[in-house]
């Protein structure tokens, strides 16, 4: 069994197990998903060494799998493949790459989050699948900051958030701001 199918079976029953915030119908405030655990790619264990399922995850696993059209572009409500609402996106996007040994897709949340001491622009999904080698396989979600990376490193630790591997987890995007890359399986 794949990775990402064993990782995905376990996510969804966590999420079976820990979803009652979505039992009330109400949104979702979008600033929700944004937690430390979710800045710095740690996710915490409870006593028995089961992991505790971060918002942010329940994210990563139903993001690609929502269509366009359940964002409702007026009200800001982006309604998830499971049913949860996400009161507070400013746009939801896809995009698809294909290379010749790997397909990324890509489910885009644009936000406008200030918490923590940072401003957070986007929540990413992505998955990438190869063609030919399973090695290639990985799944994870990426966070865009405002502002260059040293500077936000340094405005989340004052806020208590440290992220261990600054070195792979975050890069400097293109226009000039933060990208942090948490690669959950693969």
């Amino acid at each position: 069994m794949k990775k990402s199918v064993m990782l995905s079976m376990g996510l969804l029953f966590a999420i079976a197990s820990q979803s009652s915030y979505a039992g009330d119908g109400k949104p979702l405030l979008v600033e929700n998903l944004i937690t430390p655990n979710a800045l710095s790619c740690e996710f915490k264990f409870d006593s028995s060494g089961n992991e505790t399922i971060e918002l942010i995850l329940d994210y990563f696993t139903f993001a690609n799998k929502t269509p366009l059209s359940n964002f409702d572009k007026a009200k800001k409500i982006l309604t998830l493949s499971n049913g949860v609402k996400l009161k507070g996106v400013k746009r939801f996007s896809k995009t698809t790459e294909k290379t010749d040994i790997t397909i990324i897709d890509r489910a885009h949340i644009d936000i406008d989050v200030k918490k923590y001491g940072v401003h957070v622009l986007r929540i990413s999904d992505y998955r990438v699948e190869g063609l030919e080698m399973s090695e290639y396989d990985a799944d994870g979600y990426y966070l865009i900051l405002k502002g260059l990376p040293k500077s936000n490193i340094i405005k989340l630790e004052k806020q208590g958030v440290y992220i261990a591997d600054k070195f792979t987890k975050i890069k400097k995007t293109k226009g000039g701001n933060t990208r942090i890359i948490c690669n959950i399986a693969g």
